[in-house]
């Protein structure tokens, strides 16, 4: 299976319902990038002269920064993964590329991966499938080690990908092993990043509690459900897709699971007249809540 990333059409071929506008999740990224590597280094610097007390206290501020900050980071290296981070394709992955690294994550592995998971998504092979219906205390253990699951996607890519793949996890390892404080105060923050976002981005819209906790999580999960239907589109551009997908398939008589959304994204929003162009069929701005009906 080819993992090249899906190439990025025009408003007037009649599929982009939005226009993309790539590049905040990057500056927002860079500033997560830099947030979180001061921090450490602050901490770093208090824990080389602090006493007991201190350092622990220190690492608890460390940790209230740096692990929310390499969470919403995670988000923007996934709009890198699907190219969307910057509107030049080779500039959006490289600066991918260049975040990845501050979460110790080797990009060409998880990109690989992460298409394969968009294109197997209900397929054994699926790379993430390995946390979605699994007990507790198996899903506590896997969510922050998805991406050594990842390692099953090197099949496929080239000898070029694998070797900095490898290159990068052996510089990772050696860093923790030799660098005082490296595992505690940078892999620690990692790890608990990657497991908050793994179970809202991965196991919540995948699991077996799906129906039950998305209508809580949807906006916190980006929105999952449509950025699978298009995933062409960056972080802060899923409520403009949410709003054409909730407001058309009402509207073509299909099956909604919330009435009310539909209702409130059917009202002029600012910007959603642009979705009029690429769909003309669909105008939001006119579409009222007595028109929608129970989904027929």
């Amino acid at each position: 299976m080819s993992h090249a990333l899906p190439r990025r059409r025009s408003r007037g071929d009649g599929r982009a319902p939005y226009p993309v506008r790539p590049g905040l999740t990057f500056w927002l990224g860079l500033t997560l990038a830099l947030t979180s590597i001061s921090s450490f280094l602050a901490w770093r610097g208090n824990a080389v002269v602090g006493d007991g007390p201190a350092l622990h206290a220190g690492l608890s501020w460390h940790l209230f920064v740096s692990v929310p900050c390499l969470y919403f980071l995670c988000i923007c290296v996934h709009d890198g993964v699907h190219g969307v981070l910057l509107r030049r394709r080779w500039a959006s992955q490289g600066a991918a590329w260049m975040l990845s690294l501050v979460i110790c994550l080797p990009f060409p592995l998880l990109q690989a991966a992460h298409l394969k998971h968009h294109g197997r998504l209900g397929r054994d092979d699926d790379p993430e499938a390995i946390v979605y219906d699994v007990s507790l205390p198996l899903l506590l253990v896997r969510l922050p080690f998805i991406p050594f699951f990842y390692l099953r996607s090197l099949r496929g890519m080239g000898g070029a990908a694998i070797a900095f793949t490898f290159l990068h996890l052996t510089t990772v390892a050696v860093l923790m092993l030799a660098v005082d404080d490296v595992a505690l105060g940078w892999a620690l923050p990692v790890l608990l990043a990657i497991t908050w976002f793994g179970f809202t981005t991965v196991y919540v819209p995948h699991g077996p509690l799906a129906a039950r906790l998305m209508p809580w999580l949807r906006a916190h999960s980006g929105w999952h459900d449509d950025h699978h239907r298009d995933p062409r589109y960056p972080f802060h551009q899923y409520a403009a897709v949410r709003a054409f997908h909730l407001v058309s398939d009402a509207q073509r008589g299909l099956d909604v699971d919330d009435d009310a959304a539909v209702a409130f994204w059917a009202r002029p929003v600012p910007g959603l007249h642009r979705l009029q162009g690429a769909y003309p069929r669909v105008v939001p701005h006119t579409l009222g809540s007595e028109n929608l009906g129970s989904g027929s």
